[in-house]
């Protein structure tokens, strides 16, 4: 945590916390809809998540041995359960959070 501290030092340490808090509610979510570690890999990898490089379908899908449509599938999946879990459970700013990752990542 010091280094996000030196990093931003704007950031009030609350709001590290809050992040930090955010970031563990996002990876359990992914957790509890994904029900394998493939999937969970595939969704990480596509949005860059929790400093996994990002990849393209073409290369998940060799990394896989699986085609870039079952991975475009896989992650279409997951996607429709994350939401369904946010609109049960997400107060409104992580929803928001969420949202802006899935709309604002651009992958081939």
């Amino acid at each position: 945590m010091l280094d996000t501290l030196i990093a931003d030092p704007i950031k009030t340490p609350y709001e590290i916390a809050c992040r930090k808090e955010d970031e563990i509610w996002f990876q359990n979510a992914i957790a509890s809809v994904a029900d394998n570690d493939k999937k969970r890999s595939i969704l990480y990898h596509l949005y860059g998540l929790d400093n996994f490089p990002i990849k393209s379908m073409a290369e998940l899908g060799r990394m896989f041995s699986i085609t870039r449509e079952r991975v475009r599938h896989i992650e279409n999946n997951m996607l429709r359960k994350l939401r369904e879990l946010c609109n049960r459970k997400v107060p409104t700013k992580i929803w928001l959070i969420i949202n802006k990752k899935i709309t604002l990542t651009n992958h081939p």
